[in-house]
């Protein structure tokens, strides 16, 4: 059967664009009768069950799919997930089903949270479809809805899908233990949720645009809800925060989460705002100069002086000791392979070592005497942090001692960081 039809919509982009279509799709309702057997033909495929349904595994039918256009239909959303080619006479072709409906019933609808169904035909899945599906629908959610919560559920033997969530926001909330039954043995129901600021430990601040963000792509939701925020404001000198209890908290959460996950994000580190924003300005000004100018400090070729400007490319994604093991065409491609980002390495002035290498006044005044003034109150930060993991890990007096004689403050690095955005292709 051919699934391809003639789409009547307007799809020019203009100042108010239809708010059904993202960068390659378009979203309609699913009606009947005319796409009934469009909808039996996407749901019939049995590799789409295959990991995604818990139900007994039977042949797919056409009393199954009717009911499951049904719930579709009673949905708060459901709709058919349609590829669109652009042209003069512009065609879509169903590719998948979303909906997101509210199964508790009305008594519960106050609570504004909505169950998500996805599913992509096979013959249409890693090509990004599912992603941008599910971020257009998320968007759906939170900002033309009102909703508050979206969840779902899914296997813990699928994998792939359980990824693919967690790469769009999606946290596992719950667990039900061993109540699946596939091939030959138990496995779990994992309950997982997405919220509009998910916020469950500070993992996340609730900052709308940074939320869409998310959805739009532009931060990765994984690594960014993952880092753990503490607040160290209880750990300060001459903190109005001194109770005790709160700096054993502070102390705790900072070890654990190095020790657990090996990062951590701080927040009342006393660093002034306006400080704050000053490094920004400079780092704007920065690398928004010519490259002939930042080239007039730059980081020496041929040592291991990391000082000065170091321009698009000159460092590799890989090392020495990453490339350790590989073999001689995998090392040969490997040093291929550039950092696609510049930088401005900035040290102590009394490191005579490993010496700064400096901008012209006339280049970008006052960043010298400004960068130098930040490296030591960064430095502050990092003792404070140092004393914070000393007792943290339980370190003696003389173990303390001997780590702090070790951080003069004098072999750190302060490094302004710009990645420029590249290119799809």
């Amino acid at each position: 059967m051919d699934k391809t039809r003639v789409s009547n919509m307007n799809f020019t982009k203009n100042n108010n664009p239809n708010p059904f279509r993202s960068s390659r799709l378009l979203y309609r309702a699913i009606e009947s009768p005319q796409d009934d057997e469009i909808f039996h033909d996407l749901h019939k495929n049995p590799e789409i069950y295959k990991d995604a349904d818990p139900n007994l595994p039977v042949p797919p039918c056409r009393r199954r799919t009717t009911f499951l256009r049904q719930y579709y239909q009673r949905a708060i959303l459901g709709v058919l997930i349609c590829v669109v080619n652009e042209g003069s006479d512009a065609r879509e072709t169903p590719v998948g089903t979303v909906s997101l409906s509210n199964t508790a019933g009305a008594s519960m609808a106050y609570h504004r949270t909505a169950d998500l169904i996805i599913s992509i035909a096979p013959a249409y899945q890693n090509k990004g479809y599912g992603t941008e599906a599910m971020r257009w629908t998320l968007h759906w959610a939170f900002g033309k809805a009102n909703l508050h919560r979206v969840t779902l559920k899914v296997t813990s033997y699928n994998k792939r899908a359980i990824e693919f969530y967690k790469r769009v926001g999606f946290r596992v909330e719950s667990k039900e233990k061993e109540s699946i039954w596939h091939d030959n043995e138990w496995h779990d129901m994992l309950g997982m949720g997405d919220m509009m600021f998910y916020n469950p430990i500070e993992h996340l601040s609730a900052n709308t645009s940074q939320r869409y963000s998310i959805l739009n792509g532009t931060i990765n939701a994984e690594s960014l809800i993952q880092i753990p925020i503490v607040d160290i404001s209880s750990l300060l000198p001459r903190s109005s925060n001194t109770n005790e209890n709160a700096q054993k908290v502070a102390i705790e959460l900072l070890t654990k989460s190095c020790h657990e996950q090996g990062y951590v994000g701080i927040k009342g580190h006393g660093i002034s705002p306006k400080t704050l924003a000053k490094a920004f300005d400079f780092y704007q000004k920065l690398f928004a100069l010519s490259v002939e100018d930042k080239m007039k400090a730059p980081n020496p070729e041929g040592r291991t002086l990391y000082r000065g400007y170091s321009a698009l490319g000159r460092e590799k994604a890989y090392t020495t000791e990453d490339m350790e093991g590989m073999g001689e065409e995998k090392r040969k491609a490997a040093r291929q392979i550039v950092n696609y980002k510049e930088s401005f390495e900035v040290g102590s002035e009394d490191n005579k070592g490993d010496y700064n290498i400096w901008l012209l006044e006339e280049v970008l005044p006052g960043f010298r005497s400004f960068s130098i003034e930040l490296y030591w109150e960064l430095n502050k930060l990092c003792m404070l942090l140092l004393d914070a993991f000393c007792s943290g890990l339980g370190l003696t007096d003389m173990e303390r001692a001997s780590d702090h004689a070790l951080h003069t403050g004098h072999n750190n690095q302060l490094r302004y960081l710009h990645y420029p955005p590249v290119s799809e292709k």
